[in-house]
């Protein structure tokens, strides 16, 4: 194809008028990519409850720590876990059988 015939077929598709889009055009068009897109699969029950795990571990901690927190506030002042450890291995030291 020469330079001339191509610049006339250039010119008179210029001069042409743009095709329209048909009326339905972007229904027809949003309801094929409805029919192609995948639909998600539901998710386990594993998957629903993932989410609330490190807030199940952050409210265990928080009970944890409040009991511990009350065992030492409730705690007799005058028997010390070091008497009780010394009495327990007392008792388990003398307890055994030396024959």
């Amino acid at each position: 194809m020469n330079d001339v015939k191509l610049k006339q077929l250039l010119e008179a598709a210029r001069q042409e008028p743009a095709p329209g889009a048909p009326f339905d055009f972007t229904r027809t068009v949003l309801a094929a990519l409805r029919r192609a897109a995948p639909r998600p699969a539901r998710p386990s029950l594993l998957e629903q409850l993932s989410p609330l795990f490190p807030r199940l571990a952050a409210a265990s901690l928080l009970v944890i720590g409040l009991s511990v927190a009350s065992a030492f506030y409730f705690a007799e002042p005058d028997a010390g876990s070091t008497a009780d450890f010394n009495q327990l291995t007392e008792q388990w030291f003398f307890s055994q059988d030396n024959s």
